[in-house]
């Protein structure tokens, strides 16, 4: 199968930063389950563990990890498309909820508690830890661009939100920059000049990287989830909807509109693209549901 490829320090949100977060917990459990299939056609579905969060982008080898598994075994999981099953898995802290993958060979794992927060380095081949940058609070997303190595945090300090900019030493590589409090994800362009931030109400704010000024603003639908954009920054894919009736808003993003509406799985928390082989994942994940489905984009 053919699959397009991806290519200690402290930092402060407006207030001091919280301790480091251990990396250690028990070995992950996968609870693997009943999986449920949206009303378009799954070209294939990878059972994966329960309370699944977030994935990252397909290698060039057709592997992806995610994290997931119960709070009490949270878990970095490394799967294959192109045999359909499980390479690996990592234990993680309990408060681990997102994971994206930089160009260098590692990947970027979002920490949050209820007060604390963290972002973990580790190798994107085993998943080895190999450092933990404590934020100001907890993370809520990671994001980065296909074509860079900067990790964008979504964190939040006594109910405000800002997404800061890091590289895998830790050090700030570019503003903090504020976006709404209820903001529930991040995706940002392939260049990675652009930072999208999704609400829980389904708006979307286009802000610059370099000078934190805010775009344009738009609505894409009710519910908002998570988003995720296309390799050419054409196309943003917004996954909405109550958790039973989700679906994707397929956004122009030089009109910002509504192009169309695809079906998605009931239960479906995150999403990636692979808009040059007409390709859509969606992850599946709740209590008794853990999945990803593939879907075609025509």
């Amino acid at each position: 199968m053919f699959r397009r490829g991806e290519r200690t320090q402290w930092i402060t949100v407006g207030v001091v930063g919280a301790a480091v977060l251990g990396a250690c917990g028990a070995t992950p459990s996968h609870h693997k389950s009943t999986v449920k299939v949206a009303p378009a056609q799954a070209k294939l579905i990878v059972p994966t563990p329960v309370d699944a969060s977030s994935l990252t982008r397909l290698s060039t080898s057709g592997t992806f990890w995610l994290v997931g598994g119960p709070q009490s075994s949270r878990g970095l999981y490394q799967f294959t498309f192109t045999s359909d099953r499980e390479l690996r898995s990592v234990p993680l802290a309990s408060g681990a909820t997102s994971v994206t993958a930089l160009t260098n060979g590692l990947l970027a794992v979002g920490i949050g508690t209820a007060s604390s927060g963290a972002v973990e380095i580790r190798s994107a081949d085993l998943g080895t830890l190999q450092r933990s940058i404590p934020t100001a609070g907890p993370v809520l997303a990671v994001a980065s661009a296909t074509t860079g190595d900067t990790i964008f945090a979504l964190v939040t300090v006594h109910g405000a939100a800002s997404v800061v900019q890091m590289n895998e030493a830790g050090r700030l590589v570019g503003p903090t920059i504020s976006v709404p409090s209820n903001s529930v994800g991040i995706s940002v362009s392939p260049q990675g000049n652009t930072l999208y931030t999704l609400t829980s109400t389904g708006s979307v704010v286009a802000t610059s990287t370099r000078s934190g000024v805010t775009l344009s603003n738009f609505t894409v639908g009710h519910s908002g989830e998570a988003l995720s954009e296309s390799e050419d920054g054409q196309t943003l894919y917004v996954l909405k909807g109550p958790g039973s009736q989700r679906n994707v808003a397929v956004v122009n993003l030089q009109t910002e509109e509504v192009l169309r509406v695809l079906p998605a799985p009931a239960d479906a928390v995150a999403l990636t693209v692979e808009a040059s082989s007409g390709t859509l994942f969606d992850l599946v994940g709740s209590a008794s549901v853990g999945n990803v489905q593939e879907f075609s984009l025509s």
